[in-house]
């Protein structure tokens, strides 16, 4: 992979640590697949044994990881949303 495409990952990751402090794993990956197809890979692991994880494909590396970045916060949001419901507050997730 290039300097351009390892800076982007990071990044990801970066900003996935901002928005889930409280995740204990997380794994941002991209892979070159048959076709010339690029495929990213995102898993966050969060306390109490709930693993998100995406998976997009794109012929663009950037496109894929920019696809799986919001899909994968996306889904943060709705398991915020989901534990205030379940627990009434918003101590469990920070901002």
């Amino acid at each position: 992979m290039n300097k351009e495409i390892t800076e982007e990952l990071e990044k990801i990751k970066e900003h996935l640590e901002k928005m889930a402090p409280e995740a204990v794993n997380i794994d941002v990956g991209l892979n070159k697949k048959d076709a010339g197809f690029f495929e990213s890979k995102i898993k966050v692991r969060l306390p109490k044994r709930k693993l998100l994880v995406i998976n997009k494909k794109s012929l663009d590396p950037f496109s894929s990881l920019f696809k799986g970045h919001q899909a994968i916060l996306k889904q943060l949001e709705k398991e915020k949303s989901r534990m205030k419901l379940k627990r009434g507050g918003a101590e469990v997730f920070a901002a």
